[in-house]
């Protein structure tokens, strides 16, 4: 690796700390707006709908969502209440929801550049890097992860190399990204399935306000493996967790591809579920799942590690359990406000003006003779697998 390679991420690692520090002073400002919105709510009167049921509630109460009945009143609150979820207050609402009311520790976000210990990783690509040596039974002597049990956090994450690489992705849909935050929250010991799974319900649909209907969970469906002919179980108990909020069309299995992780050949794994939710809505979108489809997306997923897998493949329990959960950030932030895409977001809408006004300049400076420039329109590509709208044939906004 060069010198001024170093330097370069030195000075991006910088800045993204700078980045932290502003979002810390933001905290208070969200948490303040956080109030506000609580009192918006609880003065709000909901109107009586035939054939809805209302699965987003301020209670506390986790409803079931009836078969083929759609939500109607909380999709019109969440198109209402788009303007308050700006991505300072998404952030800092995870973070509270966590730490506030289920007993995490804030664990601040590791550099993007993993330890020198960790030899397997080019950059940090996910949240649970920086707790390998908790999960593998590995805590050096005096660790500040010594006697931690619960902790959350938005972790910065860079895709663009190695196992988990979204490089072929970006550019060509419009929830990827080479550099993102993941929001998460880990239990190393404590907590298991069952926790994971009704925080995670109460988050999505009390405390931000997304209508159950709209949401799909995914479970293990279980796997023998033709060669070796170890048997991975059905994650029975993930499907009947879901199944005590969602109907049967809305919890669907998954294979090892998509509902079993492994940190490595070796080591702990287990199954995990994945939350979609429909940015549509008022129809059966089960088909879609999984099927890269832009408007029905992943947005969270709860990885429950419980085995270790061994050289010849084969699994053995684990003494402890632990749960992973990665939450991506700009995809919940597109959902709350109600946008068709990551990039129209609050999140990218700074950087795409600032970058305009810079080739504005530039334009100025060369007489005229430059490219006259354009600002971001939320274009996509045709090229993109039938996911693109064709209107961006000049690679404008997605170069």
């Amino acid at each position: 690796m060069s010198d001024s390679f170093e330097q370069r991420l030195e000075a991006l690692e910088g800045a993204l700390n700078d980045r932290d520090e502003q979002i810390k002073k933001l905290e208070t400002l969200a948490r303040g707006q956080s109030q506000q919105i609580d009192k918006i709510r609880s003065k709000s009167t909901v109107k009586k709908t035939t054939n809805v049921t209302s699965s987003s509630n301020n209670s506390g109460e986790n409803k079931v969502v009836a078969e083929g009945e759609y939500d109607l009143v909380a999709s019109q609150k969440l198109e209402e209440m788009a303007w308050f979820w700006t991505a300072d207050v998404v952030r800092s609402t995870f973070k509270s929801y966590f730490t506030e009311k289920r007993g995490h520790t804030f664990w601040p976000s590791s550099p993007i550049l993993p330890s020198q210990e960790d030899n397997t990783l080019l950059f940090v690509n996910s949240g649970m890097v920086q707790y390998k040596p908790i999960f593998v039974g590995r805590i050096p002597q005096g660790s500040p992860f010594e006697g931690l049990k619960r902790a959350a956090n938005s972790q910065k994450c860079v895709r663009a190399g190695g196992k988990h690489n979204d490089l072929e992705d970006v550019g060509r849909d419009n929830y990827h990204h080479t550099y993102f935050e993941m929001l998460g929250n880990w239990s190393f010991g404590d907590y298991f399935k069952e926790e994971a799974v009704d925080w995670a319900w109460d988050l999505l649909t009390n405390v931000l306000g997304l209508p159950g209907d709209r949401l799909y969970a995914t479970y293990f469906e279980g796997y023998t493996d033709p060669k070796t002919g170890v048997t991975v179980p059905e994650d029975t108990e993930a499907k009947n967790m879901w199944s005590k909020y969602l109907p049967k069309s809305h919890v669907l299995p998954g294979n090892m591809k998509d509902n079993f992780w492994e940190m490595g050949d070796t080591g702990p794994c287990g199954p995990c579920s994945e939350l979609h939710f429909d940015r549509i809505g008022g129809r059966d979108a089960s088909a879609l799942v999984n099927m890269d489809d832009p408007n029905v997306l992943e947005i969270w997923n709860l990885v429950f590690m419980q085995f270790f897998r061994h050289e010849d493949r084969s699994l053995s329990k684990l003494p402890a359990c632990h749960v992973d959960t990665g939450m991506g950030f700009e995809r919940l932030v597109s959902v709350l406000q109600c946008k068709p895409s990551n990039y129209d977001t609050d999140v990218f809408a700074g950087l795409f003006e600032a970058v305009y006004l810079l080739r504005v300049e530039e334009h100025k400076r060369s007489g005229g003779k430059s490219a006259a420039p354009e600002r971001y329109g939320g274009r996509m590509p045709a090229e993109a697998g039938g996911k693109g709208d064709g209107l961006d044939k000049d690679g404008i906004d997605t170069a």
